[in-house]
Order: C-alpha cells, then sequence, then structure tokens
C-alpha cells in the first residue's frame, strides 16, 4: 500500500474522516470534533484498486446523468455542451482505469476527484435548466466509494493478539523448552 502523509494531500481528508466517523461510532473516540482536530495527522492509504473503484463510482454518476440529460427537453447547447463533458470524461477513464498503477494512483484520484466536481456542478446545472436528473446529487469531491470490506476494531485486536502470541513464542518458546 501506498503511504500518504494528510499534510501533503488534502483531497483525501473528506475521506479519512468519513473512516474516522466509523472509528468514533465504534468508540475509539469520543467526538468527531476530535477526529476533525486530527485529520491532519492521519495517513491515508490508498492503492490502485481504490482508483479504480472511485472511477467507477464516477462514471455511473456520469451515466446516469447522461440519460437523463438526453430523455430531458432542455435546449440543444446545453446537450451539446454536456456531450464535450462526457466525451472528455469517458477519455480520461478509459484510459486511466485499465493503466492505474502504484506511481499514478495519487495523480488519478486527483484527476478523479476533478470529474466528480465538474459532474457535481453539471447536475446542478441541469437542474438549473429545468432537468430533472435520476437519483441524488453526487457526492462530495474525494469520498469515493467506502471499502466494501472495511477494517474493524476488532480485526485490529485479533490481528495485534496473534501477533503477540507469536513474538511470544518465538522469543520465550525456547527459554521454556530448556526447563521443560
Amino acid at each position: 500500500m501506498r503511504f500518504l502523509p494528510k499534510q501533503f494531500h488534502s483531497e483525501f481528508d473528506a475521506m479519512s474522516r468519513t473512516h474516522m466517523n466509523r472509528i468514533a461510532r465504534m468508540g475509539d473516540l469520543s467526538t468527531a470534533a476530535d477526529l476533525d482536530a486530527s485529520a491532519g495527522a492521519w495517513p491515508t492509504f490508498v492503492t490502485p484498486d481504490d482508483a479504480r473503484r472511485y472511477i467507477d463510482e464516477v462514471d455511473s454518476g456520469y451515466a446516469r446523468l447522461d440519460s437523463a440529460v438526453l430523455a430531458s427537453n432542455v435546449a440543444d447547447d446545453f446537450k451539446v455542451s454536456w456531450g464535450i463533458q462526457l466525451t472528455t470524461w469517458k477519455a480520461f477513464a478509459l484510459t486511466a482505469k485499465p493503466t492505474v498503477g502504484w506511481l499514478n494512483t495519487t495523480a488519478v484520484m486527483e484527476q478523479t476527484d476533478r470529474f466528480q466536481e465538474q459532474l457535481k456542478n453539471w447536475f446542478s446545472g441541469f437542474q438549473a435548466v429545468g432537468g430533472k436528473p435520476a437519483g441524488p446529487a453526487p457526492g462530495t469531491p474525494g469520498q469515493g466509494i467506502p471499502d466494501p470490506n472495511p477494517t474493524t476494531l476488532g480485526d485490529v485486536t485479533t490481528l495485534a493478539l496473534v501477533l503477540g502470541g507469536l513474538a511470544g513464542l518465538v522469543i520465550f518458546g525456547p527459554k521454556i523448552a530448556r526447563f521443560l
């Protein structure tokens, strides 16, 4: 996994806060305000799979808005402008998704964030000209899809106990065996 210090990658603050709010609900920290105060100190681990999931999430938002724009009676100039935006997104997504790797994960996530922000603006612009988009508005850039199998406090505790037990066996096992 790749280590990204928060003070250098503020675009992941929202994703980090979402994760830290989950931790607060589990009881590790008292309030979300405590989490916000420490948000800059928490590292974010981003993998190429995270970037691919985020591209898929944003792509589904573009597809949803595209079907609503095509089915609507908004002005043709809006539809043409939207078509240019959609083509730009597709050009990025179709090349970025299969080529994202460890060396360009951050760049792909940042560019996907920019497209997510543009999608959010197009969504509200479509509503402003009388369009009726299906579903909720796109999320805030930087959040992405939460991990489908998030690490829980129980997982971390179990891992720590197992590693501690193994370390104890390695360190003290030979000494105990001499006494037997």
